[in-house]
């Protein structure tokens, strides 16, 4: 009798243990639903003057390439100007 009582407690634990585990399934579940999807991944471009990658959202680009900031971009035109012997836009 007592091993029976004993046998009862284990499978009632057992299943106890067993709904919990769903229940925390579910509400992963759940979780992963209501969540916003992730966005697209988008190409990186370097910038000209320090060779950093930036998304190309937010890089600055012109006609000579792509830039991380504005200072950089003011930089590679000041630099384009001051060269001797290339063409000045």
């Amino acid at each position: 009798m007592k091993l029976l009582v004993l046998l009862a407690v284990v499978a009632g634990l057992w299943w106890l243990q067993r709904l919990a585990q769903v229940g925390r399934l579910a509400r992963q579940l759940r979780q992963m639903r209501e969540a916003p999807p992730r966005p697209a991944p988008q190409p990186m471009l370097r910038c000209l003057v320090c060779g950093t990658q930036t998304p190309a959202s937010e890089a600055l680009q012109d006609a000579r390439g792509a830039y991380c900031c504005a200072a950089h971009q003011a930089k590679a035109a000041q630099d384009a100007l001051s060269r001797p012997g290339e063409r000045k836009e």
